[in-house]
C-alpha cells in the first residue's frame, strides 16, 4: 500500500530511474514484535481506540522487560538496479551500533549539515531534500566516537 510519509516518494523522484523505495523495521524480540501486532488487532477491532491511558502501564512493562533485549542495533539497506555498463547490480549496506548507540544515528545527518552551514560549505537555505549533501565519510566522521560500525558490499542477485 501507499506509505504516508513524505520521504518515501522523495528518493525515486530524485534520481533519474529509480523506483519506489520501501522501508521496513521491526523490534529486536520476537515478543515485543508479537506484542505490537496485538496491539494493532485490538485497536482494528475496536477493542481500544486510544491507548494514551494504559501509556503508564506500558512504559511500566518496557522499563521491566528492556534487560530481555540488548544494546546493539542495526540496519540494513539493500540497493538494486542497473550499472552503467547495462548489468544489474545490487549493493547492500549494513550497519551496526553496539552500547545502545543506534538511537544517536536519526541525528546524524542534522549535525553534519548544520556544521556544513557554520562553516559555509551549503550556501542554499531554506527546506528542501538534503538529497546529495551527506557522504559515507561525513557519516563517518560525525560517528567516530561512537560504537558504530559498517560495511557496504556489491552482491549477487
Amino acid at each position: 500500500g501507499a506509505c504516508d510519509d513524505p520521504d518515501h516518494g522523495m528518493y525515486p523522484n530524485s534520481v533519474e530511474g529509480a523506483q519506489p523505495a520501501t522501508f521496513h523495521a521491526a523490534p529486536e524480540a520476537s515478543w515485543e514484535q508479537i506484542t505490537l501486532w496485538k496491539m494493532a488487532w485490538a485497536t482494528r477491532f475496536g477493542l481500544i481506540s486510544n491507548w494514551e491511558r494504559l501509556v503508564p502501564t506500558l512504559q511500566g512493562w518496557s522499563d521491566r522487560l528492556i534487560k530481555l533485549g540488548s544494546t546493539t542495533g542495526g540496519m540494513q539497506m539493500r540497493i538494486s538496479g542497473v550499472g552503467k555498463g547495462g548489468q544489474s547490480r545490487t549493493i547492500v549496506w549494513n550497519l551496526v551500533a553496539h552500547h545502545n548507540h543506534g538511537p544517536e544515528i536519526p541525528c546524524v545527518p542534522a549535525l553534519i549539515i548544520a556544521r556544513k552551514l557554520a562553516a559555509g560549505a551549503i550556501s542554499t537555505r531554506g527546506a528542501y531534500p538534503c538529497l546529495g549533501l551527506i557522504t559515507l565519510p561525513d557519516f563517518d566522521k560525525e560517528v567516530s566516537d561512537l560504537d558504530i560500525h559498517w560495511r557496504m558490499d556489491e552482491v549477487n542477485g
